[in-house]
């Protein structure tokens, strides 16, 4: 499980559009890797504003343009906080969802902003995994796509965060909706 995944139960809850019977097998966010150049860019930006600081400061101990550096840092520092808590927010709110009948993966923003695509388990012809590298093979994070059966729409997931485990549970649940449905045709 995810960060979020300690803490919060999705089995016990609904969620819009959630159907009757539909139960919550996994639920997942986006792998911790994908936040790394956001963290990396924040801290080079830190470094940058440390060093101005302290090149500014050394020759310039009584001069007023002190002031238009201490506002010019506050706003830099104002921006770099906006921007790094809001691409942290839109981080957990990216969520993967796996349930018995389809595959939800919904995007949504700070900013208004909700996109869901779903792939009901009866339309899923292939499902498809890989990891590719060491760094994924390290911290266990890879690519899901689920091919429908019409072979034209590849709904894909990257950075997927233990990937073999959500692989093998769409692959479960998908095998066990195909021999279901074979159970019925010769019922037949």
């Amino acid at each position: 499980m995810n960060f979020l995944g300690r803490y919060l139960d999705f089995r016990n809850k609904g969620f819009p559009g959630q159907q009757e019977g539909e139960v919550v097998e996994l639920h997942t966010t986006l792998h911790w890797v994908v936040l790394l150049p956001m963290f990396i860019g924040v801290l080079v930006v830190i470094a940058i504003l440390i060093l101005v600081n302290l090149y500014l400061l050394s020759g310039y101990q009584d001069s007023p343009s002190l002031f238009l550096v201490a506002v010019f840092n506050s706003t830099v520092i104002i921006l770099i906080a906006h921007f790094f808590f809001i691409r942290l927010l839109n981080y957990f709110l990216r969520i993967i969802l796996i349930t018995n009948y389809r595959i939800i993966d919904i995007k949504s923003t700070v900013f208004l902003r909700r996109e869901r695509t779903m792939v009901d388990f009866g339309n899923i012809q292939d499902i498809k995994m890989s990891q590719v590298g060491v760094v994924a093979r390290l911290l266990n994070f890879g690519q899901i796509a689920v091919i429908s059966a019409s072979g034209q729409n590849v709904l894909k997931f990257d950075y997927v965060p233990k990937t073999l485990k959500f692989y093998n549970i769409i692959n479960h649940i998908y095998r066990k909706k195909e021999s279901s449905q074979e159970k019925k045709d010769r019922n037949f």
